[in-house]
Order: C-alpha cells, then structure tokens, then sequence
C-alpha cells in the first residue's frame, strides 16, 4: 500500500506512476516529492543534501522530478519506517527498477547515483531518493 499519495501531487506523472505502482506490491510511505525553495535550503543547510536546487523543486510551470521513499515493515505488530536496514531499501529499489521498466520510464537512484540501483553505493548515499534522470 502507499501511503501519502497526495505528496506525489506537481510530481511528473511518469515518475508518479512508478511510485504509485510500488505501492500496489509493497507498503512503502512517500516521504516527500515536491518541495519549496525554502523547505530545499533547509535541507541543504542541515547536510542532508549536497545541492541548493533539487529536482525536488520545480521551476515554474514544470513538474517535481523527484521523490524520497521509505519501505515500511510490520514490527510488533504494528507498520514502521524501516530507515537502518538497507537489504530492505534494495528490495524497494529492486521493485522501483522493475515498475519503471515495465512503463518505459528510467530512473535514477540515490543509493548510486546512476541508472541501476545494484551498482556501488555512492559516497553520499540517498536510499530512498528516486529521480528522472537529465
């Protein structure tokens, strides 16, 4: 199931669908898809990212080309954030993989930083960072 749909509102409908197809196989929360300049300085202040402008942040009259994602995994019997164990992040990025194939849509991953989420995780690692490429 996915939850918190409506954060995929200004997100490009390619990358949109993808997400919302993850979300039929697996309980994954979106985390965030478009944000403000603002909200993104903040972030880059705080370290969590490397970059003043995001795809996350779209320019006028464009789409977000962005989207943070979290799986979810049933602890105790309640739904949570899985944040720490990243087996379960590359089966979230596997699915992505296979969701984007399936409509023609490429996808680059934040866990490398290319086109395939199995290549060598990059120094600035961003697991749950999903974005169209270019």
């Amino acid at each position: 199931m996915l939850y918190h749909p409506e954060r995929l509102e200004g997100v490009d409908e390619a990358l949109a669908s993808t997400v919302r197809m993850v979300g039929q196989m697996m309980d994954v929360l979106v985390v965030c898809g478009v944000r403000t300049q603002e909200e993104q300085d903040k972030i880059y202040a705080a370290g969590k990212s490397k970059n003043k402008v995001s795809k996350h942040t779209p320019k006028p009259g464009q789409k977000g080309r962005a989207v943070d994602l979290c799986p979810l995994v049933l602890k105790d019997g309640k739904l949570v954030e899985e944040w720490d164990d990243i087996r379960v992040f590359h089966g979230m990025l596997d699915l992505v993989q296979v969701c984007a194939k399936g409509i023609d849509v490429i996808i680059r991953y934040g866990h490398t930083w290319t086109t395939n989420p199995d290549d060598k995780p990059a120094r600035f690692d961003d697991a749950g960072h999903i974005e169209l490429p270019g």
